[in-house]
């Protein structure tokens, strides 16, 4: 969403300032922030992301904790009709947190909104201060709004907090080993703690550390499921399941995929079947079986063909499907696959599928004795991997051209 698209009555949360100039101060305030706006966002308020209003904060130069002045220039810098920012006390003697929340309105007084509680009933009491900020912001509280605040993702605990806000301090300086063994620690304190999951998956993968990086993906997964998201925890299975196509652990991707399109077929997803499918079907292309992968390209693609928002999915398979073709030495029939897929790619405004196609195109018309075309294909494919900074596919054109030159 631009700044310009945003509605007039936008509200964003600023990182609150603790009680303490420390490191770790910073990032549970900025946590506690994101926090608020994701439990405002659940009442269908127009919020901005989180992540909008800290980059704005870095790139306007503005100071913590904010003065009139500043509230009024990061109202006007992101079109805000409020801004709720200010203070929190962490008392780790009395085991007591406590919030100073200022409501700042366009055209009106600032409130301010002071809560404390202790530290072990913290779920409940974030869910108390989320509701009291809704109420200020003129939304009734009914029993239905109540349950959708309840559900939104937290951790079950402070601690869990703390060891999260550890593994993104941790974590930003590169220390990746120390991340994990915090973001360790918050999963053994809140074993549901999704946002734990997900950050542990990434973490894991940037250190290098394969065994955790799969067990972290299927915790990502089941953690979904336990929240009764089967669809979210079929698709990090996919995403698993890319990852160990990246490692050519095949056997294993394989597995991830299989389990994906369970899920996927027992919620009755035929899109989400039909994905989990071509998946199985490129690695069916990986190991020469490919008779069978053009077998469930066709499948698929009238499922994709049906969808309004399969497009990008139809000029996938087509791609698939000109290389399969092209791999038996049907080269007709890889033509025609390409110059759809090449279509697609164009229409929906995708640079770096229409520089594969365009690249693959290129190696078809070689095999064709087109030498002028196939050139000028890999030129063009050449400039967009360029454009969008792809080493790994502008390297692979460039041996294409070598060897046609």
């Amino acid at each position: 969403m631009t700044l310009q698209s945003q509605p007039a009555d936008m509200v964003a949360v600023a990182p609150l300032v603790g009680n303490s100039n420390t490191e770790e101060a910073i990032w549970l305030g900025a946590l506690l922030s994101r926090l608020l706006a994701a439990h405002l966002s659940t009442a269908d308020l127009p919020v901005v992301p989180y992540e909008a209003v800290a980059e704005q904060l870095t790139t306007g130069n503005h100071k913590l904790p904010l003065d009139q002045g500043g509230v009024e220039r990061l109202q006007r810098e992101l079109a805000l009709q409020t801004l709720i920012h200010g203070h929190y006390t962490l008392d780790d003697e009395g085991k007591m947190l406590g919030l100073k929340l200022i409501v700042a309105r366009q055209g009106a007084g600032a409130a301010p909104l002071e809560a404390s509680a202790p530290l072990a009933g913290f779920g409940r009491f974030i869910e108390r201060v989320s509701l009291a900020l809704i109420a200020r912001l003129g939304t009734p509280i009914d029993e239905a709004l109540r349950k959708q605040v309840r559900n939104v993702p937290r951790p079950a605990s402070f601690d869990a907090l703390r060891q999260l806000a550890q593994a993104y301090m941790a974590w930003a300086k590169g220390e990746n080993d120390l991340a994990l063994a915090a973001v360790n620690s918050a999963l053994v304190i809140d074993g549901d703690l999704e946002e734990a999951a997900e950050i542990e998956v990434a973490i894991s993968r940037m250190a290098g550390d394969s065994q955790t990086t799969r067990e972290a993906f299927r915790r990502w997964s089941q953690i979904a499921q336990k929240h009764k998201q089967p669809l979210a925890a079929a698709e990090r299975l996919m995403l698993l399941g890319h990852w160990l196509v990246e490692r050519g652990e095949w056997a294993a991707a394989r597995g991830a995929y299989e389990d994906a399109r369970g899920i996927f077929q027992e919620e009755e997803d035929e899109y989400g079947q039909a994905q989990a499918l071509n998946n199985l079907a490129h690695l069916d292309l990986y190991h020469g079986r490919t008779q069978a992968a053009i077998k469930t390209y066709r499948r698929t693609l009238r499922t994709f063909e049906q969808s309004p928002d399969g497009q990008v999915d139809v000029a996938f398979t087509f791609y698939n499907l000109a290389l399969a073709h092209k791999n038996l030495g049907q080269r007709n029939e890889a033509q025609q696959a390409i110059e759809r897929a090449l279509a697609l790619a164009r229409r929906s405004k995708d640079p770096h599928l229409e520089a594969r196609c365009l690249a693959q195109r290129g190696a078809i018309r070689d095999d064709l004795g087109e030498w002028a075309a196939a050139s000028a294909d890999y030129s063009q494919a050449f400039r967009l991997f360029d454009l969008v900074g792809d080493e790994k596919h502008l390297a692979i054109v460039k041996g294409h051209q070598a060897i046609l030159f």
